[in-house]
């Protein structure tokens, strides 16, 4: 009786296994769709003292750090740090890597973050408010990267940047 019950206990999770599996695979197929929309393609560390986090980035993990841009507003300018063979924009020519930058804490970016780039970054941040986030700051003009962008809080209090460039503005 044991040995039957046991069976089938195995075989009911088997069965649940499979089904999982089946649905994970269905899932996977909807994300491969819509991969191409809205792609995360930088990230953002924020730092006290940009000089100790340069140094601790460049040290630690061997990454390239580029001299701080000077943005309009100096609270928003920035050290690209660069961890993979990339061309002039900082764009890595390696599949599945990201190149990111230092920025001051004092912007409002508590943690660390990556940047999802948009399309329309007005159809965006309404979307975000729809889905229960929050717009933290005001839009940022940034030509040094050629677009703008916004900080959002998402539903589980994430920092995410949401970013357009310029090239997107509809004239």
């Amino acid at each position: 009786m044991k040995k039957i019950i046991s069976c089938s206990i195995l075989f009911g999770l088997l069965i649940v296994s499979c089904f999982s599996l089946s649905c994970q695979s269905t899932i996977k197929g909807e994300e491969m769709k819509t991969k191409a929309n809205n792609p995360v393609t930088w990230f953002s560390i924020p730092s006290d003292d940009m000089e100790r986090a340069a140094s601790f980035y460049k040290s630690a993990f061997g990454w390239q750090i580029e001299p701080l841009t000077k943005e309009k507003n100096d609270d928003f300018s920035y050290n690209v740090m660069v961890n993979s063979k990339s061309d002039e924009d900082y764009v890595s020519e390696e599949r599945g890597r990201l190149n990111g930058c230092i920025v001051k804490r004092k912007i409002g970016l508590p943690t660390p973050a990556v940047l999802v780039e948009v399309e329309n970054l007005d159809n965006a941040i309404e979307k975000v408010k729809q889905a229960g986030g929050v717009v933290v700051t005001d839009r940022v003009d940034m030509p040094t990267l050629g677009g703008m962008f916004v900080l959002i809080k998402d539903t589980e209090g994430n920092y995410v940047e949401v970013f357009q460039k310029y090239s997107s503005v509809k004239k």
